[in-house]
């Protein structure tokens, strides 16, 4: 069985809140880069200013340990 990884990206400011589901990593950091960033590749303004969050966790393990990606918009 392929591994699974749930991907969420919220922003309070703008009361925004995306789920993706996706088969690893890379995968989730490219629907991020697609979702807050316009086609010339600069960041929207929306997200340039308001804080935002992208954590990435896997959804099923075999082991006790969960790792989580975090990203956040304070890292500018």
């Amino acid at each position: 069985m392929s591994d699974t990884y749930k991907a969420v990206f919220e922003c309070k400011a703008l009361d925004e809140r995306k789920v993706w589901y996706v088969s690893n990593r890379v995968e989730a950091n490219k629907h991020l880069r697609y979702h807050i960033t316009a086609r010339g590749g600069k960041k929207l303004s929306k997200y340039r200013n308001n804080d935002w969050t992208f954590t990435v966790r896997p959804l099923f393990g075999d082991t006790h340990e969960v790792h989580y990606d975090v990203v956040n918009s304070w890292g500018r």
